[in-house]
């Protein structure tokens, strides 16, 4: 009878406990469905605002009517809600043209600079937008969206690697002459850079299972990227009017953009006080400023070895631009020519001196265009973008001698080149110091064969109005608060 009493009570005791067990397990398991179901909703929410903001915010003089999106399930009274946004309404938001700074702004928020800079209140230009979570949910999430804006290439990303021209083929490789004393950012995962030089390196590329690097400023070991495609950003414009004019795969199209002006030289340069030049016609000399076509034997004749061989058959078109010339407007040039010569400083006064003139923007928007020339030295700030729509190769050769004894010839150049491989030839024995940044989306060499570094890269440390006139990148930022 004992015994018994006994099984009894044990099994009472057993059968008590697994229902406290089971009673705990499914009460951990309802809370779990509750925390899978707040991080579907958070998830679903920060999307739907993600979405939103880069499709529509990333669109020049942007004017938006407040927005409810809702992703659900089911209909009647089985309909569940699985998160979404109300966006606010927005009026002319012009991500890629605004001049506002974060000390500027009459409201006071949340913010995460890329890095300070050298302007007054250490910031970069930004829009925001905001969104909360839709009233279905139980916990209710505010979203402040900053779209934040500043041409890369002053922020340390000297050598920009853009996807590959429309109508290219093949892959296109960098030159291994070079030195970058700050970044290198490669969209194009078929592009060879191994061998550059750098201090880092970002790969932006979406897929492929290996990164493109480059050495280190040593030239010893190959570079790990910074990281991998993490983070949101664009560049200033594609070719679309219908859908969000924001690249964020890394093509390039800024010289002349139609579709997205603000991100477009061409727009940028006629706004303000330019020249049209079509290259033929007019004479001059090489001072007020000078544009001249050039017969007979050229002052400067083009290579005629490969890669870059080019026969002139009658005379060579040719544009002279004086650099010094205080009076000197921004150029569009286009029309029947080969060849522009640009003429810099040849002395320290002259150099110190082009510090102080007005940045100018020099577009060529020329096919036939095969040669550039660099005269003496450069201090000037110009952006200078070369447009083709056929891939012809484009010699720049550097001649003269820098003021400073011993040194580099100095440049500061702000580069964009588009569909067309670019070969830089230094003079015997000099070697090439640009300040200032390359944009490409094809192949960028050097006339030396040798692994000697013969051309560096370095960040534009004083770009003054440059910050104004460059086209800028984003990147986003979506800051959360829960109440």
């Amino acid at each position: 009878m004992l015994v018994a009493m006994m099984l009894v009570f044990a099994s009472g005791v057993a059968i008590t406990a697994w229902m406290f067990m089971l009673s705990t397990r499914l009460r951990q398991s309802e809370a779990n469905d509750d925390t899978l179901l707040r991080h579907i909703e958070w998830g679903n929410t920060s999307a739907i605002n993600l979405t939103y903001s880069h499709y529509k915010g990333y669109r020049d003089a942007s004017t938006q009517a407040a927005v409810t999106g809702q992703l659900t399930t089911g209909s009647g009274a089985s309909t569940a809600y699985w998160g979404g946004v109300d966006a606010a309404a927005w009026s002319s938001l012009s991500a890629f043209r605004t001049l506002q700074r974060p000390m500027g702004a009459t409201f006071a928020y949340p913010y995460n600079n890329i890095r300070p800079l050298d302007t007054s209140d250490h910031g970069i230009y930004f829009e925001r937008t905001d969104s909360t979570s839709d009233t279905s949910q139980s916990e209710h999430l505010s979203l402040y969206n900053y779209l934040m804006t500043y041409p890369a290439p002053l922020l340390g990303d000297l050598l920009i690697i853009h996807k590959a021209a429309s109508g290219a083929t093949g892959t296109y490789s960098m030159n291994q002459n070079t030195t970058v004393n700050g970044r290198v950012v490669i969209w194009d995962k078929t592009a060879t850079a191994g061998n550059l030089r750098s201090n880092a390196v970002l790969c932006r590329y979406t897929s492929g299972t290996s990164a493109v690097t480059t050495k280190n400023a040593g030239g010893t070991a190959s570079l790990m990227p910074d990281n991998w495609s993490i983070g949101p950003s664009a560049t200033a414009g594609n070719s679309s009017a219908s859908t969000s004019p924001a690249v964020t795969d890394g093509t390039l199209n800024m010289a002349n953009n139609a579709n997205f002006t603000p991100g477009s030289i061409y727009h940028k340069a006629v706004a303000g006080t330019y020249t049209a030049w079509n290259g033929l016609g007019s004479s001059g000399t090489t001072t007020d400023p000078s544009y001249t076509t050039q017969t007979g034997s050229p002052t400067y004749a083009p290579p005629g070895t490969s890669p870059y061989n080019y026969t002139v058959t009658g005379q060579l078109n040719t544009v002279w631009v004086n650099l010094l010339n205080a009076s000197l407007k921004s150029l569009v040039i286009t029309g029947n020519f080969e060849q522009v010569v640009l003429v810099g400083s040849t002395t320290q006064t002259e150099f110190n001196t082009a510090d102080g003139l007005t940045p100018i923007y020099i577009l060529i928007d020329e096919d036939k265009l095969r040669d550039i020339r660099f005269v003496g030295e450069n201090n000037r700030r110009i952006i200078l973008a070369i447009r083709r729509t056929t891939a012809n190769t484009v010699y720049m050769g550097f001649s003269g001698t820098s003021s400073v004894v011993g040194g580099p010839l100095r440049w500061r150049c702000q580069l964009v080149n588009e569909f067309g491989a670019l070969w830089f030839a230094p003079p015997t024995g000099t070697n090439i110091s640009i300040t200032g940044g390359i944009r490409t989306n094809w192949q960028f060499n050097c006339t030396d064969a040798t692994t000697t570094q013969r051309i560096s890269l370095n960040e534009d440390t004083a770009p003054g109005l440059l910050e104004t006139m460059m086209p800028r990148d984003s990147t986003f930022t979506s800051y959360v608060l829960v109440r």
